[in-house]
């Protein structure tokens, strides 16, 4: 049976950040946004001891304090604390536009990257997620997300459209997975349901997403595109890509009723009791927005852009609706 409709906060990257350790900025933030009910807040885009961060305004995780401060303030207003492990490669360069030109080149370029890589490569990078995992269940995070969504690394290996190996990959996972859950530890794993590239989507999809979710990983959380090819899927505002999204996610959770899946991009805009009891909320703009939107969900995200901050080239995240003398404030 499934689980009671959970809300999660989804992982982003706030760059609150200070010599790779969130700093107060983020303490408070995640502090005032960690109750009224949410189930969980997840950290985002934090990076695995040795990985590389999609931008210089990125935390990495390690056995620093300020982790475990940060876990405890979460789990002290009701939430379970979770943290969302990532990792690029070392030439990764974001795109600050939205929407790539040269898609297929895009994608051309990922085959060329994982083909490049070693067996040796693999194995290194599993043993920095199972570090990473320790340490961040010793710092008191109850729930892990591994981040193969949007184009980084993970998400390029998990595929065999772009990967010839990826079932080595899938099983590191299912053993990364078994490993965090015989600790008491939640897992989910954030992957794309299209790249945003039209004819590497047009063929294998389904395949990749149902392979996914034989994972034994506690929940999908279900995004969308690649930051590379098409932003405008992993943030969607266009009433028709909004569409899409939740005619997809709820495809998958149909598809695969015995698993639970977390359903995030606009998913507040759609009538929750349409919706699969295995899909469970993920509100990220809303609760940038609003702190308290659990409590007063009429008063969200105005879609100003202003959270975009590495595209608008800036170093942290802001918003238009809780901004004050230059910087994010909890309420």
């Amino acid at each position: 049976m499934s689980n009671p409709r959970k809300y999660f906060f989804v992982g982003l990257n706030t760059g609150f950040v200070s010599d790779k350790r969130p700093d107060q900025r983020c303490l408070d933030f995640y502090t005032a946004r960690s109750d009224h009910g949410l189930y969980c807040a997840v950290v985002g885009n934090v990076t695995i001891p040795g990985g590389v961060g999609p931008n210089p305004n990125t935390a990495e995780i390690s056995d620093h304090p300020a982790w475990s401060r940060l876990a405890n303030s979460i789990a002290a207003k009701g939430a379970l604390a979770g943290i969302q492990l990532a990792t690029v490669w070392p030439s990764y360069v974001g795109m600050k536009n939205f929407v790539s030109r040269t898609s297929a080149e895009q994608i051309g370029r990922c085959h060329n990257l994982v083909r490049s890589l070693a067996v040796e490569d693999v194995e290194s990078l599993f043993r920095a997620i199972h570090h990473g995992s320790d340490l961040a269940i010793k710092a008191g995070f109850g729930h892990i997300q591994l981040h193969a969504a949007h184009g980084y690394l993970i998400s390029l290996l998990i595929d065999r459209r772009i990967y010839p190996d990826a079932d080595i990959v899938l099983a590191a996972v299912a053993d990364w997975a078994k490993r965090c859950t015989a600790q008491a530890v939640e897992t989910s794993i954030r992957v794309s349901l299209r790249t945003g590239d039209a004819a590497f989507d047009a063929a294998g999809r389904q395949a990749f997403i149902d392979q996914i979710a034989a994972l034994p990983v506690g929940y999908v959380d279900l995004s969308s595109g690649f930051y590379a090819i098409d932003k405008r899927l992993i943030y969607p505002t266009l009433a028709s890509i909004v569409r899409q999204r939740r005619e997809e996610t709820v495809a998958v959770a149909n598809r695969h009723a015995h698993r639970e899946f977390i359903f995030s991009g606009k998913s507040t805009a759609t009538n929750e009791a349409d919706l699969p009891t295995n899909l469970h909320i993920g509100i990220c703009r809303d609760l940038i927005a609003n702190p308290n939107y659990l409590r007063d969900k009429d008063n969200g995200c105005i879609n100003s852009m202003k959270c975009h901050y590495y595209s608008r080239n800036k170093s942290h995240l802001t918003c238009g609706r809780w901004e004050k003398a230059g910087r994010l404030v909890g309420g």
